[in-house]
């Protein structure tokens, strides 16, 4: 029994910590779910953990970067042709 509580401390820890999720049927569990669904030995069958991914400070940047342009490059083109459009609409009245 002792085991099973030393796991469940550690598999709590990493959860606060965003290390890993506790899912069951899909659905995150958390707080008080959480806790049940640990506690519940007769679900642990159900009980999926699901590593979370660790980005270090230059993924993280890169991907700030090419959101940014990309986002910045689509309203852009969408101005341009916003732009293009008034003066036919003019044109025609």
């Amino acid at each position: 029994m002792a085991g099973t509580s030393q796991q469940s401390s550690v598999l709590a820890k990493l959860c606060a910590r965003g290390k890993i999720e506790v899912r069951t049927d899909g659905n995150i569990l958390e707080e008080s779910d959480l806790e049940h669904a640990l506690r519940n030995t007769h679900g642990h069958g159900n009980v999926l953990l699901e590593p979370q991914a660790d980005f270090n400070a230059s993924q993280v940047r890169r991907l700030k970067e090419f959101y940014e342009d990309f986002l910045i490059r689509h309203q852009a083109a969408v101005k341009q042709r916003y732009w293009v459009k008034i003066p036919a609409l003019h044109f025609r009245n």
